[in-house]
């Protein structure tokens, strides 16, 4: 088992912050807020580290390499690929 943590508890660190933050701080997983942005009604709600209803595939990419060098993510990456997959 991996101890991870979701980056919407970091609301005001960029995403390339909260994972450096989380594989200094020993984490090995990582939860990503990832979803289209909307106004804050709910806990965490509002913080949003990928905003999937503008993410293409160069995003996709650059989000890949960034995180693969800092921590393991969660399956958004192969969420991520499907809908590129399924929309082509």
């Amino acid at each position: 088992m991996k101890l991870g943590f979701f980056t919407a508890a970091l609301p005001t660190n960029t995403l390339e912050q909260a994972a450096r933050w989380g594989a200094e701080s020993g984490f090995k997983a990582i939860e990503i807020a990832c979803w289209p942005r909307e106004t804050a009604n709910r806990r965490y709600a509002g913080v949003t580290h990928i905003n999937v209803a503008e993410l293409d595939k160069p995003q996709v990419m650059e989000i890949r390499k960034m995180l693969r060098l800092m921590i393991r993510t969660s399956d958004w990456v192969k969420y991520a690929a499907w809908i590129f997959q399924s929309q082509n």
